[in-house]
């Protein structure tokens, strides 16, 4: 069976942290409990809906955002550990990069 993709591993330590069953976890996300636990093993990948659901369960934020030339990313969130926060940045960076939006060029340099 595969690892659980670190995002993953990253939001199971936060849901344990928090203390919440997967049973909780997946009420709140509008998931079964056997989804989150096949997330959490490994043997199922989440979408990137269900990513955002379970972090949303978790009061975490997923956040959109275009990255700007010369710019650092914002801060993460104060409450998020620094494990979490950094596989957050990969996670937005990963969209960002799927969604054609990771390019880095300012507008003089554009074709």
């Amino acid at each position: 069976m595969p690892a659980p993709l670190p995002l993953v591993t990253a939001l199971r330590e936060e849901r344990r942290r928090q203390g919440l069953t997967q049973a909780e976890v997946a009420c709140r996300a509008g998931y079964t409990r056997s989804s989150i636990g096949g997330y959490e093993t490994g043997s199922d990948d989440p979408s990137m809906t269900g990513l955002i659901c379970w972090a949303g369960a978790l009061g975490l934020q997923v956040a959109f955002y275009p990255p700007l030339p010369g710019l650092p990313p914002p801060p993460p969130p104060p409450e998020l550990s620094p494990e979490v926060a950094e596989l957050m940045q990969e996670l937005i960076h990963t969209l960002a990069e799927a969604l054609g939006v990771a390019n880095n060029t300012t507008e003089e340099e554009r074709p």
